[in-house]
């Protein structure tokens, strides 16, 4: 079986939803995680700092690309 790995866009500084404690508490627990902190962001990363995540989703398909 493919190692998981944990890419989220819920991993942001500034978002009362969903704190970043819960969030590395998370990654903490799955192996082979890599926790990112989107330090100028809310709950919608994805908009707050578009280039950077991207830029980690771009990463994250290539590294998976390569282990498979």
């Amino acid at each position: 079986m493919q190692r998981l790995r944990f890419l989220r866009s819920s991993l942001r500084a500034h978002d009362w939803i969903t704190p970043p404690s819960a969030n590395e508490a998370v990654a903490a627990s799955i192996p082979g995680a890599k926790y990112v902190l989107f330090e100028e962001s809310s709950h919608r990363v994805m908009f707050d700092e578009y280039e950077r995540f991207m830029a980690l989703v771009k990463e994250f398909v290539l590294e998976a690309g390569a282990e498979s």
